[in-house]
């Protein structure tokens, strides 16, 4: 217990700085041109989440790239209001999260050691603050890698169903979120039988349906929504 209530402590006060520096980072360029204006990508994701604030959840066209960032910022405009600011402001605390989440991942496949020192230098990894305050989806990207290397050391501690299913809804959403992602969905498909294999082929098996079942109630619907556009638009 006293071991669980130092490692939280840890783990808040990792939180806390790195939100700190984000905080600070936010207010230093709250004049400069690279937050008055978006341009590019950051532009189109603010005119798609407005859209879907404004309403269209469902949209008229299949997408044409990953949905699940515009989303959240639609979400958030909807809840919040629009600013971009509010948008940065969540991004501070994913990256701090991340920071966290990434020191856990660490511990287990390290030592404890290992695991905060990587989880303070991406507290002040200088690119991962960067791209915290600015209108793209590399911090959400961040957030779920750091999401899913924690479920998977955490797995390889102790294979619970749970943590299975968990991995495969992590994993599903780095896919929604990042293109190239859909690589690991084989390797951890693999990985998800290898780590049940010592036990006999069925719990093999039922290791890779639960990260396939989590990564498909993520992936099917989209699918689903795709297929119901493309054929009305037809």
């Amino acid at each position: 217990m006293a071991g669980s209530r130092r490692v939280a402590l840890q783990g808040l006060a990792l939180f806390v700085f790195a939100l700190a520096v984000r905080v600070l980072h936010l207010h230093a360029m709250r004049h400069s041109l690279l937050a008055d204006v978006l341009v590019a990508d950051a532009a189109q994701y603010d005119r798609w989440a407005q859209r879907l604030a404004s309403g269209d959840w469902l949209g008229s066209e299949v997408f044409y790239q990953t949905p699940l960032y515009p989303y959240l910022m639609g979400a958030l405009y909807r809840v919040l209001g629009h600013d971009p600011w509010i948008v940065r402001g969540a991004q501070a605390i994913f990256g701090a999260a991340s920071c966290v989440l990434l020191a856990r991942a660490g511990a287990r496949f390290c030592s404890e050691r290992a695991g905060w020192l990587a989880g303070l230098l991406l507290a002040l990894y200088a690119p991962a603050i960067f791209f915290d305050g600015i209108l793209q989806k590399a911090s959400l990207d961040l957030l779920l890698m750091s999401a899913l290397l924690w479920l998977v050391a955490a797995s390889q501690e102790r294979a619970g169903a749970g943590r299975l299913f968990a991995t495969g809804l992590a994993l599903g959403a780095m896919v929604l979120n990042r293109e190239n992602a859909a690589a690991l969905v084989p390797v951890l498909l693999a990985w998800a039988v290898w780590l049940g294999w010592p036990r006999g082929t069925r719990p093999a098996l039922t290791s890779g349906l639960l990260v396939a079942l989590g990564l498909s109630l993520v992936l099917v619907p989209v699918g689903l929504r795709n297929l119901h556009v493309g054929a009305s638009s037809c």
